[in-house]
């Protein structure tokens, strides 16, 4: 068709893809060849079938002259995203419809994983901030909104589940598990399930078992308070001025702060993954919120006044923060002073 060098970025781009996901995967590429078709007018973006995906003309082809860096960035994250389900969705499927959310989600965390591996100069996770974690929280901070893991019992359903909260709220817990269990234990987690259930059917609970047996931590227990229940929490901070005691607690973020006046059973709680920074300590402070309020203290071993604390650095955390306004004044001052990035 005249349009061989429009596919050369995608060759390139899919060769580093293949090498990157063979050796985090652990599992070479199973078959013998791996084709990318693009097809005037296909009518879904792209569709990952085994060996052969398939995409339409502007999800895959590059103008070498005219394309804009935008467009390159488009279309590696859509080849990242497709050959994540190589070995995520296709050397293992999901049983049933309700876990398409962990199928979708986790090719688009993953997705830009790879890219970002690849090219770290397009900083691909700030992006991932803007274009997911806050696409899913605008949604999910509505109180008729609807957990990541729905039933399904009849094919009228399933186009539903196709959403932001299925793809971006779910590719953002996952960048909170990465984070809490550490990306080696994550690893290792992934390669078990995907040798386990090769050429098979697996459940999101499985992938929670062996991420749990890689790391010792009680990942079941932690997602299953992000993936079945509808929202987020918002963590509010409370300390006296230059303390280092401080209180923490959960509610529900929600837009019209209705929660309050509902009854107590719909005042829902997570496991919240928790990271605190201060000005006395370039390590960060760990430690998972199990509880809707919960007292703790900055561990370090410097002497000084806490001038600031900050948490949720890097947003890796699928929630909300509120401080006191003295702490809020304090982070300012610590930005404009350059102790902290913005």
């Amino acid at each position: 068709s005249g349009k061989e060098e429009q596919g050369r970025f995608a060759l390139q781009t899919s060769v580093d893809l293949l090498n990157y996901y063979n050796d985090y995967f652990g599992i070479p590429f199973p078959l013998p060849k791996l084709d990318h078709l693009a097809i005037p007018d296909f009518a879904a973006g792209a569709m990952e079938n085994w060996g052969a995906i398939t995409y339409r003309e502007v999800a895959l082809l590059v103008d070498p002259d005219n394309s804009s860096a935008g467009t390159r960035q488009i279309v590696a994250a859509i080849i990242s995203h497709e050959m994540a389900h190589m070995w995520f969705g296709d050397l293992v499927t999901m049983k049933w419809w309700n876990d398409l959310w962990l199928n979708e989600s986790f090719a688009s965390w993953m997705g830009d994983k790879a890219v970002d591996a690849i090219h770290p100069e397009w900083d691909m996770w700030t992006q991932f901030l803007t274009a997911d974690t806050a696409s899913a929280f605008s949604l999910d901070g509505l109180s008729n909104s609807h957990p990541i893991e729905q039933e399904v019992n009849n094919p009228a359903e399933i186009g539903q589940l196709f959403d932001a909260i299925s793809y971006s709220k779910g590719g953002s817990i996952l960048r909170m598990l990465e984070d809490f269990i550490g990306a080696s234990d994550f690893q290792k987690g992934i390669r078990a399930y995907l040798t386990d259930n090769s050429y098979g059917n697996a459940e999101t609970q499985d992938l929670w078992s062996a991420l749990e047996v890689s790391s010792g931590k009680p990942v079941g227990k932690v997602m299953d308070s992000w993936v079945k229940q509808t929202g987020f929490p918002m963590i509010s901070a409370d300390r006296a001025q230059d303390s280092k005691n401080i209180k923490l607690s959960q509610t529900r973020f929600l837009y019209d702060h209705i929660e309050d006046k509902q009854d107590n059973k719909e005042k829902t709680s997570w496991f919240v993954p928790i990271k605190i920074g201060s000005n006395l300590e370039d390590n960060l402070q760990t430690l998972l919120m199990e509880s809707r309020d919960i007292k703790i203290q900055l561990e370090t071993n410097q002497k000084g006044n806490v001038s600031w604390i900050k948490l949720n650095p890097n947003q890796t955390g699928f929630y909300r923060t509120k401080y006191t306004e003295s702490d809020l004044e304090n982070l300012k001052n610590a930005i404009v002073a350059g102790e902290l990035n913005p």
